[in-house]
């Protein structure tokens, strides 16, 4: 008789486990709540300003650089590079500079047909974006 007994609690038990666990799938949801407005920044990396070849000169196929530029105001900057642009639209890196660093000099040969007519400035960040300047002229060989 014991077993009968248990079997006949045991069941409905086990039922109820299973119905009760199954309510909470059955409940409906009326209400609706618009979400707060949420932005997302994203940065931008600006180019170096004020770029300038003022006070350089080329005499005899050899270019005396002075190159400068302004800091750029963006987060995160971790240098800049000088790239020096030639007549048939070829580019190469001329100088790198820590953050602090805004302005280059030299003296070099410029190969004749190879001068240098441009240069930029780019603004390196420590997360690696970069924006590079609008070509600023360089006295002509």
């Amino acid at each position: 008789m014991n077993t009968i007994h248990r079997g006949l609690l045991v069941v409905p038990l086990m039922v109820a486990a299973i119905l009760g666990a199954s309510l909470p799938v059955w409940a409906g949801y009326s209400s609706q709540r618009a979400l707060p407005a949420t932005t997302v920044s994203t940065l931008t990396v600006v180019a170096p300003p004020n770029v300038s070849s003022a006070g350089s000169w080329c005499n005899n196929g050899v270019l005396s650089a002075n190159f400068s530029w302004s800091t750029s105001p963006s987060r995160g900057v971790s240098g800049y590079s000088v790239r020096s642009y030639q007549p048939d639209g070829t580019s190469k890196v001329f100088a790198e500079t820590d953050a602090v660093t805004t302005a280059v000099t030299g003296v070099y040969p410029s190969h004749g047909q190879s001068a240098t007519v441009a240069i930029t400035v780019t603004t390196r960040t420590s997360y690696g974006w970069t924006k590079e300047s609008a070509q600023a002229p360089v006295p002509p060989c």
